[in-house]
């Protein structure tokens, strides 16, 4: 079985972007995929587009504190062997969770992969 690779999007009121991240994620063959979505702006804006997948697991943070602590409420939270962040104005290209999660196996002792 392949290992869990958890995806964190952190947002702020850029609902215009977040839907196409979430979809290029979704469209992954990799498998299992924990997406989570930490929506920062304080103020729930996010959640109309969170509540539209089944497959993320949303965290509406209480108050904007910026990226840093976004993702770290998303690390906390995250359940996967592997962290892979994108940021809500990307998206994953076809391959990319399968090729990170390829080259991670075959260099056990590397701490990070990025591109």
């Amino acid at each position: 079985m392949n290992p869990t690779i958890s995806v964190v999007i952190t947002t702020y009121h850029r609902n215009e972007l977040l839907a196409e991240a979430i979809e290029s994620v979704l469209a992954q063959e990799y498998e299992p995929v924990e997406l989570i979505v930490v929506d920062d702006s304080g103020v729930g804006h996010a959640e109309s587009v969170i509540g539209r997948y089944d497959e993320v697991k949303g965290i509406v943070k209480a108050e904007n504190e910026g990226c840093g602590p976004a993702r770290t409420a998303a690390v906390e939270a995250a359940t996967g062997e592997y962290v892979h962040f994108l940021d809500d104005d990307d998206i994953l290209l076809e391959g990319k969770l399968s090729k990170t999660a390829a080259a991670l196996e075959a260099h056990p002792d590397a701490g990070v992969a990025y591109t």
